[in-house]
This record gives C-alpha cells, sequence and structure tokens, in this order.
C-alpha cells in the first residue's frame, strides 16, 4: 500500500477513535489504534493482491491465445489442430501424381483433409486417403481429375464438391463410419463401376451422385438414409434403385434411371417429390404392385400415407 493511503488512514482512525470516545490525545490508547491501523492494511494488501492476481490472469489469457503455426513437409501444409488433437492438412505442395495421405505427421494423426486440399492439382493420377482421416471438406479434391483408391474406413463427413470429377477406376466403396455425403461430392465421374453405400449415412445431399454413373446395374440405398435430396442420382444411367425399409424422403428428379429401369420404394417413406423419378417409362415397385406412370403412382403412394409435393 502506498504510504500516503497510511498516513490517510492514521489520520481518519484517530480522528474516529477522539469523535467515539471524547478523550484526549494524552488518553487515546495507542495500542488500540496500531491494531485498528494494522487490520485496515492488511485487508487493502489482501485487495489489491487479489486485484492484481486477477488482472494478471486475464492478460496471461489473452497472450496465451494464438493461431496455430502452420507447418510444411516435402508434400503437406497443415497445423495441428487442438479440437481433433491431431492434423489438419492444408495444402498439398507435392510433386508426386498419386497423392497418399498418411496415418501420421510429427507422430500425431492425420484427422482432417481441408477445403480446396488439392482443388484442381495439376496431373494427379491417384488418390489414396488413410483410416485416421475422420473428414474430408469441401472442394478437398475437387478437379483433381484423379482416381479414388481408397476414402478411409473411418471417415464421418464427406463435404460438398469434395471428390467433383474425379475418377474410380472399381466400384466406389462409402465406408459405414461415413454420416454425410455433401453436394456434388462425387459428381461428374462418369464412371461404368457400381457403388456400395455404408450402413452408417443419414443423408444423401443434393447432385451428391449427379452424372456419377454411365451404365450402373443396381444400387441399394440402405435404411440407415433418411433423405435422398433432390438430384441425388440426376443424369446417371442406372437400371434399378433399391430403396430399403427406413427412407424417408426423395426429392425432386432425384433417381435418375435408364429407359424401362426399376425403383423398389419402401413402405418407411413419407415424403416424395411429384417428379422424383426420372424415365421416360419406368416400372416402381411400392407395396409389392408395380406402377408404369406417375399419374397412377403419385394417388397410390398418398393414398397410403405419403406426402406427395412439388
Amino acid at each position: 500500500m502506498k504510504l500516503a493511503h497510511i498516513r490517510l488512514l492514521v489520520l481518519f482512525l484517530s480522528a474516529g477513535v477522539l469523535s467515539a470516545c471524547g478523550k484526549s490525545n494524552d488518553q487515546i490508547n495507542t495500542d488500540d489504534i496500531a491494531a485498528s491501523i494494522q487490520q485496515s492494511v492488511q485487508q487493502s494488501i489482501i485487495e489489491e493482491n487479489e486485484a492484481a492476481r486477477l488482472q494478471s490472469y486475464e492478460t496471461t489469457s489473452e497472450t496465451t491465445v494464438s493461431e496455430p503455426q502452420i507447418l510444411e513437409n516435402d508434400d503437406f501444409r497443415y497445423v495441428y489442430d487442438n479440437e481433433v488433437e491431431g492434423i489438419k492438412l492444408l495444402k498439398y505442395i507435392g510433386t508426386g501424381r498419386d497423392i497418399i495421405i498418411p496415418d501420421e505427421i510429427d507422430g500425431q494423426p492425420v484427422r482432417i483433409i481441408g477445403k480446396d486440399f488439392a482443388y484442381k492439382a495439376d496431373g494427379i493420377i491417384s488418390i489414396t486417403v488413410s483410416d485416421s482421416v475422420t473428414e474430408i471438406q469441401d472442394r478437398a479434391f475437387a478437379f483433381s481429375f484423379g482416381e479414388i483408391e481408397t476414402i478411409g474406413a473411418n471417415v464421418e463427413v464427406i463435404g460438398n464438391s469434395a471428390f467433383d470429377h474425379c475418377k474410380i477406376k472399381h466400384d466406389l466403396i462409402i465406408p459405414d463410419s461415413v454420416k454425410i455425403i455433401g453436394e456434388s461430392a462425387f459428381a461428374t465421374m462418369n464412371s461404368d463401376y457400381g457403388l456400395t453405400l455404408g450402413k452408417g449415412i443419414e443423408i444423401i445431399k443434393k447432385s451428391a451422385f449427379s452424372g456419377a454413373f454411365e451404365n450402373v446395374d443396381e444400387i441399394t440405398i440402405p435404411g440407415n438414409v433418411k433423405e435422398i435430396e433432390e438430384q441425388a442420382f440426376f443424369y446417371n444411367h442406372i437400371n434399378k434403385y433399391n430403396l430399403e425399409e427406413g427412407v424417408e424422403y426423395v426429392g425432386s428428379l432425384a433417381l435418375n434411371l435408364e429407359y424401362g429401369g426399376y425403383v423398389y420404394l419402401p413402405q418407411s417413406l413419407k415424403n416424395i417429390h411429384k417428379i422424383a423419378i426420372t424415365a421416360d417409362w419406368f416400372r416402381v415397385i411400392y407395396n409389392d404392385t408395380e406402377y408404369n406412370t406417375r399419374d397412377v403412382l403419385n394417388p397410390a403412394l398418398e393414398a397410403n400415407g405419403v406426402r406427395v409435393f412439388g
């Protein structure tokens, strides 16, 4: 405490004692005054120390918050992400034509492939994603035209346009770990190979597989998929869609068929766009009955409690 403050406190206490007791200076008990002063000084010191401690804490908190350090090796620009306790890849800077995402960098697991990681990367031949990865963000490999080798067995989210304009040289297998397939995630692959959807997918978003398949015999949509958004399989040539029990929503232009192809609709269906199925002529199997025109199909769906919208 500052000396001036102590002097003021002494005068204040002395005046208070004199006034309260009506005694002269000679009659004042100096021990009582000293005790009062000591008590007040100690309390002031405690309050000042507490204020200084809080100020120090606030200053320390402000200075310790900083942007993660951007690091590089021969192939990747990356940061350590505290939220996922692992590496987030920011950019592919390598010269190799085969992109292989490793399980670890600097002893830390690779968790996220960031936005635009290899967007429009030149001359990419293949893309291999390790099992440590849990998220592939928007446009990560878009327009790199690389062939997808593996997606990674623990990926949960595939972002918008993540593999747009990429290729496959065998059937595309979406792992069971994937929950969301983003808009245009696998658009315009123009592949003759098939598709296997994992058991964990909940939503197939708009245009997710638009223009992905040239000539595929059958695609099964697992029952865990609750929503197939508009144009999800638009501009495709697929002979048969098998929607398993559990699917509830099918958006406009979602299922593009070859001429005379089949669509199997489940009893779990709750909402379907009036032009969800696109083909010059199709066969829809619903409730063990075949329908060949929308004029017959849509009223039958509505009669069974399905909302036909659009």
